[in-house]
């Protein structure tokens, strides 16, 4: 085993590794590169998975079972891809997260307070023209609220 050859982000070698079947989100070593250079799979569209690369420091390699870089000579670099499974925990996620964007999509904190103000708003009660998140318009609307 022997050190890696210390990359530079600026010149990244072209290797054979690709994004298919391949987890998105996920890390993955690449042994081509002496595992200094590993990739992170990203979904960009519905139809775009793009490949990122990244450099990890001078004398140390990603590890594959930590998704860390790490000391080159604490791991076996040409074993790496035995780890690639690890990364079936992103796609896990990746499916749980499109099944509730497609089907049930939860609101957010701001949607679900704008909606409670919406609500109050439509029980006649008088609009003070104050933003509801504001929380010095909170206070001035609670103060003005008191004096009635």
């Amino acid at each position: 085993q022997e050190p890696p050859p210390n990359y530079s982000q600026d010149m990244l070698p072209d290797t054979n590794f690709t994004c298919n079947d391949k987890a998105t989100g996920g890390y993955y070593a690449d042994p081509e590169a002496s595992c200094q250079m590993f990739h992170v799979c990203v979904r960009v569209s519905d139809e775009e998975i793009r490949d990122f690369r990244f450099v990890c420091p001078n004398n140390t390699v990603f590890d594959q079972q930590n998704f860390i870089c790490t000391n080159w000579w604490e791991i076996d670099c040409k074993r790496s891809t035995r780890y690639y499974s690890k990364n079936d925990l992103f796609r896990e996620a990746e499916t749980t997260t499109e099944a509730v964007y497609e089907y049930e999509k939860p609101l957010s904190y701001y949607e679900y307070m704008y909606d409670e103000y919406s609500d109050t708003q439509s029980r006649n009660r008088p609009d003070y023209g104050l933003d509801y998140y504001d929380q010095d318009g909170r206070q001035r609307y609670e103060r003005a609220r008191s004096r009635q």
